[in-house]
């Protein structure tokens, strides 16, 4: 714990307070001293001040995994109460003057600032007596710009930084109560400024998780259903300030049958994610969203038995997942895929310059989530061209859209080889069709649900 030893206000006699502050509690105490009781309006009115929670100082955070230095609070904000024995309506405004002191600095010996700088003025008072005061950073730093003397370069604010607030009422009458005449913390409020490490959000936690999807195998095999909830434990396993970081899950299917515990790796400046267990398990980041982001899944068995899902993974500390977080690849479509034509009507290689057995590569690129752009809808045929291609991560439903009604028909899915029968607009009107057989290049399998209509 603390103490801070704040700005001494010479009086009558000698009256030092101190702002204390513990972690995030900040309280101010004050010695016994004598309070005037005979001053009519003014020994019977005050202003009793409550923070706003989490508003109640100036902080100043560091990203302990990038360094980056940003405002954790720039604005203290105080619920203000006016109470006195005659009502507001006969008060003219309150003045409200701030304080300052910096360790080893501006304040910090005498001759002490007692009076301060005015920081603004409340004139339209409330019959209840409560209003709201908001003390912004910037403002308070630039009334003491030209006062404080300690360097400060990396950041607005220094460590221990001190403000105090104090006000003056002023009576339609002309009379006036200055709080500095009084003891005790219905007469002024203090607060200082903090520098935190803040350690951002990443993979470890305690995470909720709610099952969206089950494929029918997964159904059968997997002792999970639609709608079933659950919690998973994630624990960091590198230093805070690796980029590359590692994570000890403890089940890497969310609790299915088959599956287990394994090891996530995040790159925290792409948000790239990948994880390995001993079952091959894969996932497919998809749909973050605030808290929420989805997750499918595959392991090694999930072609062999239909087995696939999709959960729903909830944070449970009050933050949002990083939106660029997501999967290594652009799964299951993103990359460059080879084809070769294993089917065509004699008049499509008459009017399109392709045979049976010609080859050749497309390119898949990744556009947005669930929506890729390729460069040929019908793979090098003369007509048709480049189109848009959808893709559901939940159904495996794929349909594409092309300026010349591009149709594509797949079958046959093994783990790296798909066939895309395909049609266009003028393809009934002169029997124009093919067939062609995609290969994955990057080593990955087909979802074994993947599928038009």
């Amino acid at each position: 714990m603390k103490k801070y030893s704040f700005i001494k206000y010479l009086l009558v006699s000698s009256l030092i307070f101190t702002i204390q502050s513990c972690d995030d509690e900040i309280t101010s105490e004050f010695p016994d001293a004598k309070s005037p009781e005979n001053m009519a309006w003014q020994a019977n009115t005050n202003i009793k001040v409550n923070p706003v929670e989490d508003k109640e100082a100036f902080i100043w955070l560091t990203n302990v995994v990038t360094l980056e230095q940003y405002w954790g609070n720039d604005t203290v904000e105080l619920k203000m109460k006016l109470n006195s024995i005659i009502p507001t309506e006969n008060f003219a405004k309150i003045d409200f003057y701030l304080t300052a002191q910096e360790t080893n600095g501006y304040n910090a010996t005498p001759p002490y600032d007692t009076t301060g700088k005015l920081l603004t003025t409340t004139t339209d008072l409330p019959e209840s007596g409560e209003f709201g005061l908001q003390i912004n950073a910037d403002e308070a730093y630039d009334l003491f710009k030209g006062n404080f003397v300690n360097p400060r370069i990396t950041a607005p604010l220094l460590d221990g930084d001190l403000f105090e607030i104090h006000w003056i009422i002023t009576n339609k009458d002309g009379t006036v109560l200055n709080s500095q005449d009084y003891v005790g913390g219905e007469y002024r409020f203090g607060f200082t400024t903090l520098h935190k490490e803040k350690k951002p959000p990443s993979w470890e936690g305690t995470f909720n998780y709610e099952w969206i999807y089950v494929s029918d195998g997964g159904l059968q095999w997997g002792g999970v259903k639609v709608g079933d909830k659950g919690q998973i434990e994630i624990v960091e396993t590198t230093d805070a300030l690796e980029l590359n970081k590692e994570f000890d899950v403890s089940h890497l299917l969310f609790n299915y049958n088959y599956g287990g515990a394994g090891k996530i790796y995040l790159n925290y400046e792409t948000g790239e994610t990948y994880v390995e267990g001993s079952e091959e398990e894969k996932w497919i980041i998809s749909n973050v969203d605030g808290p929420n982001l989805e997750i499918s899944w595959t392991y090694k068995y999930s072609e062999g038995y239909d087995e696939y899902g999709t959960v729903i993974l909830t944070r449970t500390d009050g933050e949002d997942w990083p939106e660029n977080f997501h999967s290594p690849q652009t799964f299951p479509w993103g990359g460059k895929f080879d084809y070769e034509w294993i089917a065509a009507t004699p008049d499509a290689e008459n009017y399109g310059g392709v045979a049976v057995g010609d080859t050749g590569e497309t390119n898949i690129i990744d556009a947005s989530e669930g929506t890729y752009n390729v460069d040929h809808l019908l793979f090098g045929y003369n007509y048709g061209g480049a189109g848009v291609l959808t893709y559901d991560s939940v159904s495996g439903l794929t349909s594409v859209q092309g300026s010349e009604e591009e149709k594509w028909i797949i079958s046959n899915v093994t783990a790296t080889t798909l066939d895309i029968s395909w049609e266009y607009e003028y393809s009934a009107s002169y029997n124009e069709y093919g067939t062609v057989r995609l290969t994955r290049k990057d080593g990955e399998s087909w979802p074994a649900n993947i599928h038009t209509e």
